[in-house]
Protein backbone atom coordinates (compact mmCIF):
# COMPACT_ATOMS: atom_id res chain seq x y z
CA UNK A 1 0.00 0.00 0.00
CA UNK A 2 1.31 3.64 -0.87
CA UNK A 3 1.81 6.32 1.87
CA UNK A 4 -0.26 9.11 1.26
CA UNK A 5 1.84 12.64 1.03
CA UNK A 6 1.69 14.60 3.96
CA UNK A 7 0.56 17.43 1.47
CA UNK A 8 -1.65 16.28 0.04
CA UNK A 9 -4.10 15.72 3.32
CA UNK A 10 -2.93 19.01 3.82
CA UNK A 11 -6.82 21.78 3.70
CA UNK A 12 -7.01 25.40 4.85
CA UNK A 13 -7.85 26.59 8.48
CA UNK A 14 -10.62 28.86 7.38
CA UNK A 15 -12.90 25.77 5.97
CA UNK A 16 -12.86 24.23 9.70
CA UNK A 17 -16.02 25.57 11.66
CA UNK A 18 -15.33 24.59 15.14
CA UNK A 19 -17.85 23.59 18.04
CA UNK A 20 -18.24 21.90 21.10
CA UNK A 21 -15.39 20.31 22.60
CA UNK A 22 -15.62 16.00 23.04
CA UNK A 23 -12.48 15.63 25.16
CA UNK A 24 -9.05 16.12 25.97
CA UNK A 25 -6.15 14.23 27.11
CA UNK A 26 -2.21 14.41 28.05
CA UNK A 27 -1.46 15.79 24.33
CA UNK A 28 -4.14 17.03 22.68
CA UNK A 29 -7.96 18.59 22.84
CA UNK A 30 -10.64 17.10 20.34
CA UNK A 31 -13.80 19.32 19.29
CA UNK A 32 -16.75 18.63 17.25
CA UNK A 33 -16.15 20.37 13.77
CA UNK A 34 -17.37 20.64 10.13
CA UNK A 35 -15.34 20.61 7.33
CA UNK A 36 -16.49 21.49 3.70
CA UNK A 37 -19.85 20.46 5.13
CA UNK A 38 -18.97 17.23 6.96
CA UNK A 39 -19.20 16.75 10.69
CA UNK A 40 -15.40 15.64 11.58
CA UNK A 41 -13.57 15.36 15.42
CA UNK A 42 -10.83 17.94 15.07
CA UNK A 43 -7.66 17.17 17.54
CA UNK A 44 -5.85 19.44 18.49
CA UNK A 45 -2.44 19.46 19.86
CA UNK A 46 -1.64 21.31 23.11
CA UNK A 47 1.84 21.60 21.64
CA UNK A 48 2.86 25.05 19.29
CA UNK A 49 6.22 24.17 18.20
CA UNK A 50 7.84 25.50 15.27
CA UNK A 51 8.42 22.01 14.03
CA UNK A 52 4.96 21.20 13.40
CA UNK A 53 4.93 23.77 10.69
CA UNK A 54 7.41 21.58 8.52
CA UNK A 55 5.64 18.40 8.55
CA UNK A 56 3.74 19.68 5.52
CA UNK A 57 7.51 19.78 3.46
CA UNK A 58 8.94 16.63 5.46
CA UNK A 59 6.96 14.37 7.88
CA UNK A 60 10.25 12.37 7.75
CA UNK A 61 12.27 15.07 8.48
CA UNK A 62 9.94 16.72 10.95
CA UNK A 63 9.08 13.26 12.83
CA UNK A 64 13.21 12.63 13.20
CA UNK A 65 13.46 15.84 14.43
CA UNK A 66 10.96 15.71 17.02
CA UNK A 67 12.28 12.19 18.01
CA UNK A 68 15.49 14.05 19.59
CA UNK A 69 13.16 16.90 21.32
CA UNK A 70 12.05 16.85 24.83
CA UNK A 71 10.09 14.13 26.82
CA UNK A 72 8.67 13.79 30.03
CA UNK A 73 10.02 12.16 33.43
CA UNK A 74 8.74 8.71 31.94
CA UNK A 75 10.92 9.22 28.83
CA UNK A 76 7.65 9.54 27.00
CA UNK A 77 6.97 11.54 23.92
CA UNK A 78 6.43 15.59 23.74
CA UNK A 79 2.70 16.50 22.39
CA UNK A 80 4.59 18.01 19.48
CA UNK A 81 5.57 13.96 18.71
CA UNK A 82 2.70 12.47 19.82
CA UNK A 83 0.91 14.49 16.95
CA UNK A 84 3.52 13.55 14.28
CA UNK A 85 3.16 10.05 15.27
CA UNK A 86 -0.14 10.36 15.04
CA UNK A 87 -0.22 11.95 11.34
CA UNK A 88 2.35 9.89 10.42
CA UNK A 89 0.53 6.13 11.24
CA UNK A 90 -3.17 8.13 9.97
CA UNK A 91 -1.08 8.61 6.69
CA UNK A 92 -0.11 5.35 6.33
CA UNK A 93 -2.38 2.57 7.54
CA UNK A 94 -5.98 2.44 5.59
CA UNK A 95 -8.23 -0.26 7.65
CA UNK A 96 -12.13 -0.49 8.36
CA UNK A 97 -11.05 -0.65 11.96
CA UNK A 98 -8.87 2.41 12.21
CA UNK A 99 -10.09 5.95 12.55
CA UNK A 100 -9.83 7.78 9.03
CA UNK A 101 -7.63 10.74 8.72
CA UNK A 102 -9.86 13.68 6.57
CA UNK A 103 -7.35 16.41 6.34
CA UNK A 104 -4.65 18.50 8.66
CA UNK A 105 -3.88 21.67 9.34
CA UNK A 106 -1.56 24.34 10.81
CA UNK A 107 -3.66 26.44 13.14
CA UNK A 108 -2.67 30.39 12.69
CA UNK A 109 -1.76 30.01 16.76
CA UNK A 110 0.60 27.27 16.00
CA UNK A 111 0.09 23.68 16.39
CA UNK A 112 -0.77 21.07 14.70
CA UNK A 113 -5.06 19.88 14.04
CA UNK A 114 -5.93 16.56 12.76
CA UNK A 115 -9.25 16.02 10.87
CA UNK A 116 -10.49 12.64 11.75
CA UNK A 117 -13.46 10.29 11.45
CA UNK A 118 -16.45 11.56 14.12
CA UNK A 119 -18.44 8.96 15.87
CA UNK A 120 -21.05 9.45 18.55
CA UNK A 121 -19.81 7.21 21.11
CA UNK A 122 -16.85 5.17 22.21
CA UNK A 123 -16.63 1.94 24.13
CA UNK A 124 -17.27 3.45 27.64
CA UNK A 125 -20.21 5.51 26.56
CA UNK A 126 -21.76 3.01 24.30
CA UNK A 127 -23.39 0.70 26.93
CA UNK A 128 -25.66 -1.61 25.29
CA UNK A 129 -25.23 -0.60 21.58
CA UNK A 130 -22.61 -2.51 21.22
CA UNK A 131 -22.54 -6.49 19.63
CA UNK A 132 -19.24 -7.49 22.90
CA UNK A 133 -17.93 -10.46 20.29
CA UNK A 134 -18.02 -8.40 16.70
CA UNK A 135 -16.54 -5.26 18.38
CA UNK A 136 -13.86 -7.77 19.92
CA UNK A 137 -13.29 -9.15 16.70
CA UNK A 138 -12.99 -5.71 15.42
CA UNK A 139 -10.25 -4.35 17.76
CA UNK A 140 -8.54 -7.42 17.41
CA UNK A 141 -8.96 -7.40 13.37
CA UNK A 142 -7.85 -3.46 13.65
CA UNK A 143 -4.35 -4.82 16.09
CA UNK A 144 -3.77 -7.56 13.59
CA UNK A 145 -3.52 -4.96 10.38
CA UNK A 146 -1.05 -2.43 13.01
CA UNK A 147 1.00 -5.82 14.19
CA UNK A 148 1.79 -6.49 10.55
CA UNK A 149 2.87 -3.54 9.84
CA UNK A 150 5.10 -3.85 12.93
CA UNK A 151 3.35 -1.15 14.52
CA UNK A 152 2.28 -1.56 18.65
CA UNK A 153 -0.35 0.78 19.64
CA UNK A 154 0.29 1.12 23.47
CA UNK A 155 -2.79 2.44 24.59
CA UNK A 156 -5.47 0.04 24.25
CA UNK A 157 -9.03 1.05 26.28
CA UNK A 158 -12.17 1.82 25.95
CA UNK A 159 -11.85 5.31 25.13
CA UNK A 160 -9.96 4.77 22.47
CA UNK A 161 -12.35 2.29 21.12
CA UNK A 162 -14.87 4.60 18.77
CA UNK A 163 -18.56 3.02 17.89
CA UNK A 164 -20.69 4.24 15.10
CA UNK A 165 -24.45 5.04 14.73
CA UNK A 166 -24.33 1.81 12.11
CA UNK A 167 -22.62 -0.07 14.92
CA UNK A 168 -19.15 0.35 12.98
CA UNK A 169 -16.04 -0.24 15.37
CA UNK A 170 -13.11 2.12 15.24
CA UNK A 171 -9.74 2.19 16.70
CA UNK A 172 -8.48 5.19 17.60
CA UNK A 173 -5.57 7.96 19.44
CA UNK A 174 -2.28 6.97 17.40
CA UNK A 175 -0.31 9.55 19.74
CA UNK A 176 2.04 6.54 21.41
CA UNK A 177 2.48 3.88 18.35
CA UNK A 178 5.74 3.36 17.76
CA UNK A 179 7.50 0.54 15.72
CA UNK A 180 8.86 -3.05 17.05
CA UNK A 181 11.72 -4.76 15.84
CA UNK A 182 10.59 -8.02 13.32
CA UNK A 183 12.08 -10.48 15.82
CA UNK A 184 10.25 -9.29 18.49
CA UNK A 185 6.84 -10.88 17.63
CA UNK A 186 9.04 -14.50 16.41
CA UNK A 187 8.14 -15.73 19.38
CA UNK A 188 6.33 -19.09 20.71
CA UNK A 189 2.78 -18.58 21.65
CA UNK A 190 -0.26 -20.35 22.69
CA UNK A 191 -2.82 -19.87 20.62
CA UNK A 192 -6.39 -19.42 21.45
CA UNK A 193 -8.94 -22.84 20.82
CA UNK A 194 -10.66 -22.45 17.52
CA UNK A 195 -13.69 -24.46 16.59
CA UNK A 196 -13.34 -27.74 14.47
CA UNK A 197 -15.47 -27.37 12.34
CA UNK A 198 -14.80 -23.89 10.80
CA UNK A 199 -11.90 -23.71 8.33
CA UNK A 200 -9.28 -20.58 9.34
CA UNK A 201 -10.05 -19.99 5.45
CA UNK A 202 -13.89 -18.77 6.78
CA UNK A 203 -12.19 -16.78 9.37
CA UNK A 204 -10.15 -14.75 7.46
CA UNK A 205 -12.67 -14.37 5.11
CA UNK A 206 -13.98 -11.65 8.20
CA UNK A 207 -10.23 -10.59 8.79
CA UNK A 208 -9.02 -8.62 5.26
CA UNK A 209 -5.63 -8.32 6.36
CA UNK A 210 -2.70 -8.17 3.88
CA UNK A 211 0.94 -8.68 5.62
CA UNK A 212 3.65 -6.43 4.58
CA UNK A 213 6.44 -4.43 5.79
CA UNK A 214 6.18 -0.95 6.90
CA UNK A 215 5.56 1.61 4.89
CA UNK A 216 7.94 3.47 2.82
CA UNK A 217 8.66 6.30 5.20
CA UNK A 218 11.32 7.16 8.16
CA UNK A 219 10.20 4.70 10.62
CA UNK A 220 9.33 5.72 13.98
CA UNK A 221 11.98 5.34 16.54
CA UNK A 222 12.20 1.91 18.64
CA UNK A 223 12.25 2.86 21.69
CA UNK A 224 9.57 1.21 24.41
CA UNK A 225 9.11 3.52 27.16
CA UNK A 226 7.91 2.27 30.47
CA UNK A 227 4.25 2.93 31.64
CA UNK A 228 3.29 4.06 28.56
CA UNK A 229 -0.37 3.55 28.12
CA UNK A 230 -3.75 3.53 30.45
CA UNK A 231 -3.07 1.53 33.87
CA UNK A 232 -6.45 -0.11 33.65
CA UNK A 233 -4.92 -2.33 30.63
CA UNK A 234 -1.20 -1.91 30.92
CA UNK A 235 0.96 -4.94 30.03
CA UNK A 236 2.78 -6.03 33.71
CA UNK A 237 5.86 -5.92 31.73
CA UNK A 238 5.04 -2.35 30.85
CA UNK A 239 3.59 -1.27 34.11
CA UNK A 240 7.08 -3.14 35.84
CA UNK A 241 9.11 -0.76 33.87
CA UNK A 242 11.27 -3.54 32.76
CA UNK A 243 13.79 -1.29 30.55
CA UNK A 244 11.35 -1.19 27.63
CA UNK A 245 11.54 -4.88 27.29
CA UNK A 246 7.81 -5.33 25.35
CA UNK A 247 6.68 -5.35 21.92
CA UNK A 248 3.41 -6.42 20.27
CA UNK A 249 2.07 -8.97 23.00
CA UNK A 250 1.23 -6.09 24.91
CA UNK A 251 -0.96 -5.20 23.12
CA UNK A 252 -2.91 -8.47 22.76
CA UNK A 253 -2.24 -8.15 26.77
CA UNK A 254 -4.55 -4.94 27.02
CA UNK A 255 -7.13 -6.37 24.57
CA UNK A 256 -8.13 -9.31 27.50
CA UNK A 257 -8.16 -6.68 29.86
CA UNK A 258 -10.31 -4.39 27.87
CA UNK A 259 -12.24 -7.56 27.90
CA UNK A 260 -12.25 -8.01 31.59
CA UNK A 261 -13.05 -4.08 32.35
CA UNK A 262 -16.18 -4.41 30.05
CA UNK A 263 -17.22 -7.61 31.77
CA UNK A 264 -17.37 -5.82 34.73
CA UNK A 265 -19.86 -3.07 33.77
CA UNK A 266 -21.73 -4.60 31.74
CA UNK A 267 -23.66 -7.99 31.97
CA UNK A 268 -24.16 -8.50 28.13
CA UNK A 269 -20.13 -9.27 27.96
CA UNK A 270 -20.18 -12.07 30.34
CA UNK A 271 -20.72 -15.84 29.86
CA UNK A 272 -19.31 -15.79 26.04
CA UNK A 273 -16.95 -18.46 25.86
CA UNK A 274 -15.05 -17.27 23.27
CA UNK A 275 -14.50 -13.91 25.15
CA UNK A 276 -13.28 -16.00 28.21
CA UNK A 277 -11.14 -17.41 26.31
CA UNK A 278 -9.39 -14.38 24.74
CA UNK A 279 -9.02 -12.97 27.97
CA UNK A 280 -7.63 -16.07 29.84
CA UNK A 281 -5.18 -16.15 26.82
CA UNK A 282 -4.01 -13.05 26.32
CA UNK A 283 -3.88 -11.54 29.99
CA UNK A 284 -1.10 -14.18 30.40
CA UNK A 285 1.60 -13.06 32.44
CA UNK A 286 4.58 -14.03 30.14
CA UNK A 287 4.42 -12.06 26.92
CA UNK A 288 5.94 -15.21 24.82
CA UNK A 289 2.47 -17.42 25.97
CA UNK A 290 -0.09 -15.23 24.49
CA UNK A 291 -1.84 -15.64 21.61
CA UNK A 292 -0.88 -12.91 18.71
CA UNK A 293 -3.32 -10.85 17.80
CA UNK A 294 -4.15 -12.19 14.40
CA UNK A 295 -4.72 -15.76 16.75
CA UNK A 296 -7.50 -13.57 18.42
CA UNK A 297 -8.99 -12.32 15.58
CA UNK A 298 -9.65 -16.08 13.67
CA UNK A 299 -10.78 -17.43 17.04
CA UNK A 300 -13.26 -14.66 17.03
CA UNK A 301 -13.63 -14.73 13.47
CA UNK A 302 -15.02 -18.67 14.18
CA UNK A 303 -16.88 -17.56 17.34
CA UNK A 304 -19.46 -15.35 15.38
CA UNK A 305 -19.77 -17.42 11.94
CA UNK A 306 -20.79 -20.45 14.60
CA UNK A 307 -22.99 -17.61 15.76
CA UNK A 308 -24.19 -17.38 12.46
CA UNK A 309 -24.40 -20.70 11.74
CA UNK A 310 -26.87 -21.04 15.09
CA UNK A 311 -29.38 -18.66 14.02
CA UNK A 312 -30.31 -19.53 10.94
CA UNK A 313 -30.44 -23.27 12.45
CA UNK A 314 -33.11 -22.08 14.83
CA UNK A 315 -34.91 -19.60 12.39
CA UNK A 316 -34.77 -23.08 10.33
CA UNK A 317 -36.23 -24.95 13.50
CA UNK A 318 -38.58 -21.88 13.95
CA UNK A 319 -40.43 -22.05 10.86
CA UNK A 320 -40.74 -25.69 11.01
CA UNK A 321 -42.28 -25.69 14.17
CA UNK A 322 -44.17 -22.90 13.14
CA UNK A 323 -45.40 -24.76 9.69
CA UNK A 324 -46.42 -27.77 12.18
CA UNK A 325 -48.31 -25.82 14.26
CA UNK A 326 -50.08 -24.76 11.45
CA UNK A 327 -50.92 -27.98 10.27
CA UNK A 328 -51.91 -28.93 13.85
CA UNK A 329 -54.45 -26.00 14.16
CA UNK A 330 -56.00 -26.97 10.81
CA UNK A 331 -56.13 -30.46 11.23
CA UNK A 332 -58.09 -29.86 14.84
CA UNK A 333 -60.31 -27.32 13.02
CA UNK A 334 -61.12 -29.97 10.31
CA UNK A 335 -62.48 -33.01 12.80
Amino acid sequence: METTPASAMLVAEEEVIFGAPLGSGTHAKVFSATFRGRPVAAKLTASTSAMLRTASADLGAALAAAEQGPRDEDGEACSGLAALRELHVLLTCRHEHLVSLVGWFNPHRGGLCLLLDLLPWNLETAGARVDPLATTHAIASALTYLHARLYVHRDVKAQNVLIGSDGLVKLCDFGLVTTVAASSSATPRTPLPRTASVGARLARRLTPVAVMPPPPLPPLRRQMTPAAGSLVTMAPEVWLRRDGDYGLPADVYSLGRLVAVMKAYHWSWRGNPALDALEAAACASEPATRPTAAECCDALADALIARQREAARLRRWGCLAGAWCADSIACAHHH
